[in-house]
């Protein structure tokens, strides 16, 4: 017994920051609102397997279903791109750094370098005329009202923060 009386101070201190720790991730994460620069989250569910370990928020969340809804078949599992459409990981770093990209216009921020490419498409000028490339999504319901999802999801993956490739967990639902 007496050890036990010895060792409990240590015991307590080790909860209270364990506590505080995991009520600061839960806050975090539950009051999470999206911004361009702050598009999303991404934590650890260690109850979780595969690739749901990987919890996000819930808008790229839903930013990843309709990704995979529209645009995978395209631009890729994950949006690692493939021999039709470019990889958008490395596309938002592109446009992260302020260059040129592939429509030839330098945008302010990557946000709105998104944006316009989702909403408006890309195209590309050959001899002959204008090609479309990638065709605007601005009229399809889904994508917009997910828009500020799917860049999330693209943005978590960018970052190097969204490692998997697979389906991510729900962290809007871990308590």
């Amino acid at each position: 017994m007496n050890k036990i009386l010895k060792k409990l101070p240590l015991f307590l201190t080790a909860a209270f920051v364990l506590i505080t720790i995991s009520n600061k991730a839960y806050t975090d994460h539950h009051e999470f609102e999206f911004t361009p620069e702050k598009p999303y989250y991404v934590i650890e569910d260690p109850n979780a397997e595969g690739s749901e370990k990987q919890a996000i928020n819930k808008a790229a969340y839903y930013g990843y279903r309709i990704f995979h809804q529209n645009c995978h078949v395209c631009h890729g599992k994950a949006a690692r791109g493939s021999s039709f459409a470019p990889n958008l990981v490395e596309a938002f770093n592109y446009a992260k750094e302020g260059k040129k990209t592939g429509n030839g216009q330098k945008y302010d921020t990557v946000y709105d370098w998104f944006l316009d490419t989702t909403v408006n498409g890309y195209k590309r000028e050959m001899a002959g005329g204008t090609v479309n490339v990638m065709p605007g999504h601005g009229e399809v319901v889904d994508v917009m009202k997910n828009i500020d999802g799917i860049y999330g999801y693209i943005a978590a993956m960018a970052d190097g923060k969204l490692t998997t490739k697979d389906r991510p967990g729900k962290g809007w639902k871990l308590k």
